[in-house]
């Protein structure tokens, strides 16, 4: 019964959200597995759940968490019997992420301070605005690039430096 309401509103996506699932489902996986998943294989295991052919409980979970991080309504609300038709913003993902991140506990409380809170936003905004390329892969290799050079002092400390 709760796995047929999965099945139906995975069904029920057109076109445009079923690629966007399955590019969310081949993450979960690719993750999962540490190694490259093709979209083809993700969307095999997607077509085999809804064809009810036999799947392995790592693929139901992957599914769940794709159905997760596709829908605002997630995965639960759909196994009680409700659609996930609305799908998640990159800002809802972005709040998602600041939940559930854990920032080591010497500056939890630091989050207290408006200051403190308006400088990470501004951090935020200045890296994206640094990085920004209309080119998605482009954008990507910026934000890798600033990365890096944020690691040079996180790497430096762990070697005794300043």
């Amino acid at each position: 019964m709760y796995l047929d309401r999965v099945r139906k509103v995975l069904k029920s996506f057109d076109e445009n959200n079923k690629r966007i699932y399955i590019k969310e489902l081949q993450k979960i996986m690719r993750l999962k597995r540490k190694d490259t998943v093709k979209y083809k294989e993700a969307e095999k295991m997607l077509d085999r759940f809804i064809a009810r052919k036999n799947i392995v409980a790592e693929s139901l979970e992957s599914l769940l968490l794709a159905l997760d991080n596709f829908s605002s309504e997630g995965a639960l609300t759909v196994l009680k019997g409700k659609g996930a038709t609305n799908q998640i913003s990159w800002k809802d993902k972005w709040c998602t992420f600041i939940r559930a991140y854990r920032w080591p506990e010497e500056i939890e409380n630091h989050f207290d301070d408006k200051l403190v809170v308006d400088e990470t936003i501004k951090t935020f905004k200045n890296t994206t605005n640094f990085c920004h390329h209309a080119k998605k892969d482009e954008f990507v290799k910026n934000l890798n690039l600033f990365n890096q050079f944020l690691q040079i002092k996180l790497e430096n400390e762990k070697k005794g430096g300043h």
